[in-house]
């Protein structure tokens, strides 16, 4: 039965004094009929019982909400790697406990401090373009770097970071050990020049000295038998033998420079360079080496060494017949040792990934900066079609 358009109105009029009611309000009561009172009354109980079921509905909410937040806060501070929001000044805004127990302070010491204070001085300039990149480029960043915790212990970090989803002016940035990492690349790169050295000895032990005496040997029976028929034949055999006995001292010397270990890495990188222009004499080639002499750390020195090989190697193959020049710069500052190697050669794109290198077949590449990093080091290479080719590696010392 439908209810009149009066009575809807007066019913709507008791159930807005009853809402003023349970609000504490003062409500006239004098023009009510006994009929009004029931009514207020029972729209009074139902009002209180949907407020208690609401109440209800509520706590169950909150209840909830205060269980996953709870739950996510033990998922971000117990993560197995650091994790924290830095603002556009660098400003850490938030971080959790990992971090924290990762640079080797209170959670409470990290908070409006800035991840640059934990930052190695050599790797500052790097943090600082990575971060600007994730800024301005709106796309995730990855850098690994050294950080410095305030006992002076240092480690090595891969950074991950991307802008906030609910704030443009911060980044999210998570920071993973790789200190164990990079001290096992050190170890195999350690233990691959000691094969290297094992090598270059047998082979001057062994062959090297075996066709020294065979070409000795030759040599005496040509003098003893100037005229003999079998002469000319001899002395072929003879070329034959010396030519290889070049060639295993070079390996030789590739595989263990004297030079490096006598009189430095610039002396070995100069005699180097000069052996390959021997080989590519059309190709000019600039040097600019400072004197590094025999105080470099061996490591630094063979590592520097070797990515001067690979880079030399890898002109001879892609670049050879295109390049016309090549600029080689060592030179020491701010505690680093910078090496530079460019070439005007074709060049090649560079993937987004180094890892991409393995699948382009470029595993000389990934070797070189495998040897940089070995030894706390970094390594760019800067290449593009057309434009050439720049290998440059930073080293501590």
């Amino acid at each position: 039965m439908e209810i009149p358009e009066a009575d809807r109105a007066h019913l709507l009029l008791l159930r807005r004094r009853a809402e003023e009611a349970l609000q504490g309000k003062l409500v006239e009561l004098s023009d009510l009929t006994n009929k009004d009172f029931q009514y207020l009354l029972h729209e009074l109980q139902v009002h209180q019982t949907e407020l208690v079921m609401q109440n209800a509905e509520l706590r169950r909410v909150q209840l909830e909400l205060e269980t996953s937040l709870d739950r996510y806060s033990d998922l971000y501070n117990f993560a197995p790697a650091g994790y924290c929001t830095i603002s556009r000044k660098d400003r850490i805004l938030e971080a959790n406990k990992t971090l924290a127990v990762l640079l080797g302070v209170e959670k409470k010491n990290l908070i409006h401090n800035t991840l640059s204070h934990f930052v190695a001085r050599e790797y500052q300039d790097k943090y600082y373009l990575h971060r600007q990149r994730a800024f301005e480029n709106r796309l995730p960043q990855a850098s690994e770097i050294r950080l410095v915790k305030p006992d002076g212990e240092g480690i090595f970090v891969r950074l991950e970071s991307q802008i906030s989803q609910n704030a443009e002016n911060q980044l999210m940035v998570m920071l993973i050990d790789i200190t164990r990492q990079r001290e096992l690349q050190q170890h195999l790169v350690e233990q691959r020049e000691q094969e290297r050295k094992k090598l270059a000895q047998d082979l001057h032990d062994g062959p090297v000295q075996a066709l020294a005496a065979i070409n000795f040997a030759l040599r005496g029976i040509l003098m003893d038998h100037p005229g003999s028929s079998l002469a000319p034949s001899l002395e072929e055999i003879q070329a034959s033998v010396r030519e290889q006995l070049q060639v295993l001292r070079d390996y030789s010397i590739d595989l263990r420079p004297a030079l490096l270990a006598h009189l430095g890495l610039e002396l070995a990188i100069r005699a180097h360079v000069e052996s390959f222009q021997v080989k590519f004499p059309r190709i000019f080639l600039r040097m600019d080496l400072q004197p590094t002499g025999t105080l470099l750390p061996e490591t630094t020195s063979v590592a520097l060494y070797r990515i001067c090989q690979e880079a030399f190697l890898n002109i001879s193959k892609h670049a050879s017949t295109t390049a016309t020049e090549v600029s080689v710069r060592l030179l020491q500052e701010d505690h680093q040792v910078h090496l530079e190697i460019c070439d005007n050669g074709e060049g090649f794109d560079l993937p987004e990934d180094w890892l991409d290198f393995i699948n382009d077949g470029r595993l000389g590449l990934l070797g070189m900066r495998e040897r940089a990093e070995a030894v706390g080091g970094q390594l760019e290479i800067l290449s593009s079609r057309g434009n050439g080719t720049c290998v440059k590696a930073a080293v501590p010392h």
